[in-house]
């Protein structure tokens, strides 16, 4: 079970309200990112990035876009409730509703699940509508071609809603089915350390290059254990 894109379209704060987050390896995949895991493989030649680097200025809506990312894979990787702590929190970035794009590949089949979350009069969060799309992904598809072509299985008022609580994804019915799902659909919250420094741990064995994608200026990181300071070395342009 692997989440290869997400949309969220309703959002205050975003650009055109819209917030998009696109795990799919868009370009084609060399050897080294296969040796190093800097991919999953998912099918034909096709492979999902295994990390993705948020970058902008404070306030500009990184930890938001990771809450965002986490709550839609607690949903629909591992079957939470919007009543769950954490997931329930999304509602603070929207006045009425939202409508959630997930994309997910399992064995050979690319789902597109099309939600609309909405807030009742006490601000509790609920599925007001949603559509539950499926495609068998054929070893001709191509990356331009794999989210296209869906068909609709089913909408979530075709259903008996005795059976499905308001709070609960319809995607839910295909989670349910999955073996191994503690396992192998597991999500790990690190949201409550994106605001902590930890790089003193780290500083002295980590390669520069990954530094250097953030800013090419500096040479060298060093954490110098008997003054307990972190040391940067920059590189100076002169134009």
């Amino acid at each position: 079970m692997k989440i290869l894109k997400i949309k969220i379209q309703g959002l205050t704060g975003f650009e055109d309200s819209k917030f998009e987050f696109d795990l799919f390896a868009g370009k084609n995949v060399n050897s080294y990112e296969k040796e190093n895991n800097s991919v999953s493989y998912v099918i034909n030649n096709l492979y999902k990035l295994n990390s993705i680097a948020l970058l902008g200025i404070n306030a500009s809506g990184k930890t938001t876009s990771l809450k965002l990312v986490l709550a839609m894979l607690n949903i629909f990787i591992k079957n939470k409730s919007l009543t769950e702590e954490g997931i329930s929190e999304i509602g603070n970035y929207f006045e009425k509703k939202i409508i959630c794009e997930n994309y997910i590949f399992n064995q050979d089949y690319i789902y597109k699940i099309e939600s609309t979350i909405s807030k009742d009069k006490s601000n509790a969060l609920y599925f007001e509508d949603e559509f539950l799309y499926r495609k068998k992904v054929k070893r001709t598809d191509s990356k331009d071609k794999i989210f296209t072509n869906f068909e609709q299985t089913i909408s979530r008022k075709d259903i008996d809603i005795t059976y499905l609580k308001k709070t609960n994804s319809i995607f839910s019915g295909i989670l349910n089915n999955e073996e191994d799902q503690l396992v192998e659909n597991s999500v790990v919250d690190l949201t409550t350390i994106t605001d902590v420094n930890k790089i003193q741990y780290f500083a002295n064995d980590m390669d520069i290059s990954y530094v250097n994608f953030l800013d090419d200026s500096i040479e060298s990181l060093i954490f110098e254990e008997e003054t307990k300071n972190l040391r940067l070395n920059l590189r100076i342009r002169m134009k």
